[in-house]
């Protein structure tokens, strides 16, 4: 019997790395299509609705997605909704599963998930997420949370009255919350491949979204120690990873699907396995060019000139400080010496080392921070004042240094965050760390990324612009630069023709 067909949308306003195509909607897709259930993503992160998402009129534009998503309801015979949740884009999708939960009541199932739900599902009950039908309200009868491969074909099949037997799951009876037992996928190699099939994943077709795909190693960090990480909350404090040939096998299924050559090889925690994977990558010739997560505690057993001739671009790095008491108050167990050297060896092989700094409001800290930018010589850094995330060891303990507002969590539920954009554009919550305020916090971490600037050291660049300018003639920071017309009015058409040009070369 197959089931009938559901939705899995994406309501969120583009960016650059939100026009990759999602991995997590491609997976749940074809974990629900190995349970027979026919289903479509909808995402509306895409390039054909820049218009709708940057204007004056958003909420007017959102009553069109809604009545574009009502239509498929009511043709074809759907009953169960799934959003994903981002940091971006929140308040959208909010407020269009509310409306179509006013729209049609009980007659669907509302099912939110994503990074939001994992991050914040304790404040959806007192933000009234949750749908009451008593009282017309609220966007979700339930929330899957951590793996919903295992959850999601289950709920699909079941009745509300057995929801208390599927893992993973978070709804609302009779005025009280349950979460139910927390199961994970123990072998990663069981999953199918994730399934970008035009009939699963139509905007994958004509240029709708950058044919980049971020192809997932493992789950889980076999560290698990930083007190501000929330991979393990996510992931499990386990580390689990797919074999290489499982991974050489899914990188080409998908490069055969999608007609590409570029990934990011995404983890929590590459492992020393990342050298026979690049390895069987050259024995395969598939020429692929990649960016990746890489680990300071193992960059000395990396083989970067392995890593370079099987495609390895760019490897982004969470440095954090140049200050050894801000990494020891992180439990990050690394010295500031081995982040010099883990840039030295990327960079000496003609890999791109991207760092990501966290930012305390210690000046003298700052100062050992901008040394080691200046004397290491990444491509390119990202600084941020410290977010603690909900979850966290440190939001179990907040250091006394730290003043959170009362209201912290719920503002930053709702936070926009942008790397590729100046903080000053969108950081803003309300917390003081070491007696300074957000604003101050932001002011003193972009005079650091301006004087690396000043070097030729470019902020505001992810692993994977490095891997976009490759199939591109602009530097990383002209892609970087794109970023500036996603705005009202902004130039599409230019954007537009990039973005086509990058998928013509990235093309098998």
């Amino acid at each position: 019997m197959k089931y009938k067909k559901m939705l899995l949308i994406n309501v969120t306003p583009p960016t650059l790395r939100g026009l990759f195509p999602d991995n997590g909607l491609a997976l749940l897709a074809s974990c629900l299509n190995e349970k027979n259930i026919d289903l479509e993503i909808i995402d509306y992160c895409s390039l054909e609705n820049m218009k709708l998402f940057f204007s004056n009129n958003l909420k007017e534009n959102l009553e069109k997605i809604i009545e574009d998503i009502s239509s498929r309801i009511e043709k074809e015979n759907i009953f169960h909704i799934g959003s994903k949740l981002f940091i971006n884009g929140f308040s959208e999708s909010i407020y269009v599963m509310e409306r179509l939960k006013q729209n049609f009541g009980n007659r669907i199932t509302a099912i939110g998930g994503g990074p939001q739900v994992d991050y914040f599902w304790n404040l959806f009950d007192s933000e009234g997420l949750f749908y009451e039908e008593g009282r017309k309200s609220g966007a979700f009868d339930n929330l899957v949370i951590n793996e919903g491969e295992i959850t999601l074909p289950a709920l699909v099949k079941s009745k509300k009255e057995d929801w208390n037997k599927i893992p993973n799951l978070i709804y609302k009876e009779n005025g009280k919350i349950v979460r139910t037992l927390t199961k994970r996928v123990e072998d990663l190699n069981s999953l199918p491949f994730p399934s970008y099939d035009s009939e699963n994943y139509p905007s994958i077709k004509e240029d709708k979204k950058i044919k980049f795909i971020n192809t997932r190693l493992n789950w889980g960090c076999f560290f698990a120690k930083c007190k501000f990480c929330f991979h393990p909350v996510k992931s499990g404090y386990g580390f689990k990873e797919k074999t290489t040939e499982r991974i050489i096998e899914e990188i080409k299924y998908i490069s055969r699907k999608v007609n590409t050559t570029a990934f990011r090889l995404g983890a929590s925690s590459v492992s020393t396995s990342i050298n026979d994977l690049a390895k069987k990558l050259i024995e395969a010739n598939l020429n692929i060019k990649y960016s990746m997560f890489g680990n300071i505690s193992l960059a000395d057993k990396y083989d970067f000139k392995l890593l370079k001739e099987s495609g390895c671009l760019s490897i982004f790095y969470g440095a954090e400080s140049g200050n050894q008491k801000e990494l020891d108050l992180y439990d990050k167990r690394i010295k500031v010496n081995q982040i010099e050297e883990a840039v030295k060896k990327t960079e000496e092989n003609k890999i791109r080392a991207m760092l990501s700094f966290i930012y305390l409001g210690n000046e003298k800290a700052g100062e050992e921070t901008l040394n080691l930018i200046l004397r290491s010589k990444p491509s390119a850094i990202s600084i941020l004042p410290l977010a603690i995330m909900p979850h966290t060891p440190f939001a179990y303990e907040v250091p006394s240094n730290i003043y959170l507002g009362e209201n912290y969590f719920k503002d930053f539920m709702r936070q926009r965050v942008n790397l590729t954009k100046p903080k000053d554009e969108w950081w803003n919550l309300d917390c003081e760390i070491n007696g300074k305020n957000s604003r101050q916090l932001v002011r003193e971490s972009m005079l650091i990324e301006h004087e690396a600037e000043a070097e030729g050291i470019p902020c505001r660049i992810t692993d994977e612009t490095f891997v976009l300018s490759h199939y591109s003639d602009k530097t990383a920071v002209e892609i970087r630069n794109l970023e500036a017309e996603f705005k009202p009015n902004g130039n599409y058409s230019e954007l537009i023709d990039e973005i086509r040009k990058i998928n013509r070369k990235m093309s098998i």
